[in-house]
């Protein structure tokens, strides 16, 4: 599985059991502020700013973040914890290296 999760509510660990699907809804819910902020920009007409500088990612990574450390809700992506995966992605960006 790609899509890792471990907390102790059971309501996202029964959404998680699906097969397939699942994985997809928590993938989607780690990345929650990011399409909220997609889609803000996209209404707003500044969506290629944002996207080209990695803010999207450091955004999603404090999310994550908050989402490991206060809630006990932890969303991995192949083993790596989102927020440092998509920490290191979003500093990566903005030094345009990726």
């Amino acid at each position: 599985m790609i899509i890792t999760l471990k907390t102790h509510r059971r309501s996202l660990n029964s959404i998680m059991d699906v097969p397939f699907l699942g994985a997809w809804i928590m993938f989607i819910f780690a990345l929650l502020p990011a399409i909220i902020l997609i889609m803000f920009g996209e209404y707003l007409g500044f969506n290629e700013e944002i996207l080209s500088r990695g803010i999207i990612q450091i955004i999603a990574a404090i999310y994550n973040l908050i989402l490991s450390y206060f809630f006990n809700i932890k969303i991995g992506i192949m083993f790596i914890p989102c927020w440092l995966l998509f920490f290191l992605l979003g500093i990566l960006k903005i030094f345009g290296l990726i």
